[in-house]
Formats: structure tokens, sequence, C-alpha cells
């Protein structure tokens, strides 16, 4: 069993940790730095950080555990960071999911990045706070071997199961920042993908059609991959809380009826890999479903340096590309169809496409239009 999670882990991190890496430098380098980007940003350093601290476990597993864990200081930081990350990444993508529908609900409205960047801050911060709290009541991280990561538990605090602060604070610890996100997400998608789809886009028909369903197609898969891969992890913290909350007596594990030792691989694995497989999955779908990105990763792995960094030599610009279509134009009072050949520079004088479009228009009765 240790040797299954210690395979996943290492398999995750070597794919999971450079993907968010290429993924934070490829928003950093756009252009325009609106508060998606940010956000986009934000969630592949710390999807980094993840995948990073769980490769960095399933490397020392290698060396026999407690591996490099034995040492005191390195065990804390890395359970520190661990419970932190986590946790932000689970909050991230709720507020990008709302944040994404209250912009396709009312998409002229400008929102001030600072409207989006403060929730996140302030969540960060009481992160931070939060878990210095094993410190402040004199106990700290330890190195669980059934778990194989170093850890800190809400029994080391107030040992009595069923005493209302253990249960406050596993209800906050644990139902609060990990099931209740969940609901936003759930909710944003439905919500994001019926406004998309009643959305009037003036442009071509089918090019209208395509975009629709590429950004319908895209919000799905990042909505399941978030659901599937934290499904697990919710039911153990509502089973743990019901569990608690009824005062139910006799182990957890003998409740559901399932052995000791299947039980504490199942908490292993949900509480260790699940969120940043998900985190993992999510590096996969961006490169699948975002063309400029797949470019800019190309252009980084053949050191096509010209191609990288277009602008100012740091910023990465798609090659322009062309498309032609059929469009009605009025000509001495008649309108008249005409094909147009269209050549768009996605980004011209620091500006994105979307902001403010530099391209050409051609057709077979030479007219400028």
């Amino acid at each position: 069993k240790q040797w299954y999670q210690r395979r996943v882990a290492i398999t995750a991190g070597i794919i999971g940790t450079p993907g968010s890496v290429m993924s934070f430098v490829y928003f950093a380098f756009r252009c325009d730095k609106t508060s998606s980007t940010i956000q986009y940003m934000i969630i592949n350093l710390i999807d980094a950080i993840t995948t990073l601290l769980l490769l960095c476990n399933g490397l020392s597993e290698i060396l026999g555990t407690p591996g490099v864990f034995a040492n005191h200081t390195l065990c804390s930081l890395w359970g520190y960071l661990w419970n932190v990350t986590i946790r932000m990444s689970v909050f991230l993508v709720a507020v990008l999911s709302l944040s994404r529908c209250i912009s396709l609900y009312n998409p002229l409205r400008r929102y001030k990045t600072k409207s989006v960047l403060l929730p996140i801050l302030v969540y960060f911060i009481i992160l931070l706070v939060q878990q210095i709290l094993p410190f402040v009541k004199g106990r700290g991280f330890w190195y669980a071997k059934r778990m194989s990561m170093c850890i800190w538990l809400i029994g080391d605090i107030y040992p009595d199961f069923h005493s209302f602060s253990f249960k406050m604070l596993h209800f906050i610890f644990m139902f609060v920042e990990f099931v209740i996100p969940v609901c936003p997400v759930i909710i944003s998608c439905g919500v994001s993908i019926k406004v998309l789809q009643r959305r009037k886009i003036h442009g071509p028909i089918n090019t209208v059609k395509n975009h629709k369903s590429h950004a319908t197609v895209t919000i799905i898969y990042l909505t399941l991959a978030y659901v599937t891969f934290n499904l697990p992890l919710i039911l153990y913290i509502c089973l743990e809380t019901v569990y608690l909350w009824r005062n139910m007596s006799g182990n957890i594990n003998n409740v559901i009826g399932i052995s000791t030792s299947l039980y504490s691989f199942l908490a292993a694995f949900v509480n260790n890999q699940m969120v940043t497989l998900n985190a993992t999955a999510n590096v996969i779908i961006y490169f699948c479903r975002n063309k400029d990105l797949r470019g800019f990763w190309t252009s980084a792995f053949l050191c096509k340096v010209d191609q990288l960094a277009r602008r100012k030599g740091s910023v990465y610009v798609p090659p322009p590309h062309r498309s032609t279509f059929r469009h009605s134009v009025k000509r001495n009072g008649d309108y008249q169809t005409a094909d147009f050949s269209v050549t768009y520079y996605p980004h011209i004088n620091g500006h994105h496409m979307l902001k403010n479009s530099s391209f050409c228009l051609e057709n077979d009765i030479d007219e400028s239009v």
C-alpha cells in the first residue's frame, strides 16, 4: 500500500510540478493582467508548490520512512506548507468559478482586480495563522507512518473526540474548508454554461458556435476533475462529521464495517494525494484546451526563443493567423456579399486581441473596410 502511494505521489509530482510552473510562466508573460489572469497565476503557483511537496514526500519514502522527515524542522515546514496549500488550492478554484460566472452574467461591467485579490489574501492570512495553532498549544507536526506524511491532529490539542471544542475545530478546519467550496463550484458551472449558451455573440455562426462549444467543454472538464478528485475527501470528511456529531461509540472503521488497515490506507490516500491529483489533472486540461499555452510549451521545449519572446524580449505572443468568412457590405446603397480574409494579430501595442484588435480586411471587390 505504501508502495502504491509512493508511486502515485512521484508520478503526480513529476507531471504536475513542471506543468504548473510552465502554466504560471505563461500567464505571467501575458500582456493583459486581468483578474482572471492573476487568478490563474496564483492557482498554478499553489498547484506547483503542492505537487512539489508531494513529490518530495514520495522521494523521501524511497530513502526509507520517515526519510528526511526524521528531521523535526523539515517535518514541521513540510506539514505547515502542505496544510496551507491544499486548502488554498480548493478555495482558489471556488473563487475562480464564481468570478467567471459573474463575468459571463455581466460582461460589460469591469471589476477591479483588488476586489478578487482581497478575499484571497485575507483567506491566505487566516490559513497561515490557523496552522500555528499546534505550536501555540505546545504541540507541533509529527510524522504519521500510516499516512506517510507530517501532520498534526485536532486530537493532539483536544483528546476528547466528543468534546464541543474538538467538534467545532473539525467542522471549521475540515468541513468548511474542504466541503463548502464544492457548492459554488458546481452551481457556478451550471450557471456559466446556461449563460454562455444563451448569450448572443456577433460573428460568423460557425465561429461563434465553436467558441461556445469549446468554452462549455472546458468548464465541464475542469468541474468534473474538481468533483472527481475531491469527492472521496468530501465523503470522508462528511462521514467523520456525522460520526462526531452523533456521538457514535467505537472506532469509525467499525461503524462503516471495514478493517483498520484498509481505513488507514483510504484515509492516507484521500488526505494525501487526491487534491494533488486534481492539480495534476488541471495541468493536463489546460494543455489540451488552450492552444496558446500549447504553443508556449512547444516554443519553450524546442528553445525557439524568437517565438517565446516576441515582445520586449519576455512576453509570449502567439503568431498571427488568418481566417476567411462571407459577409454583406453596403456599396452604392445596395448590399453585396463579399469574402473577407482576416489576419489577426493577437497582441499589438501591448493590447490583447479582445481588448483592442488590430487586423486587416480585404475582399474580392477591392474595397477597404
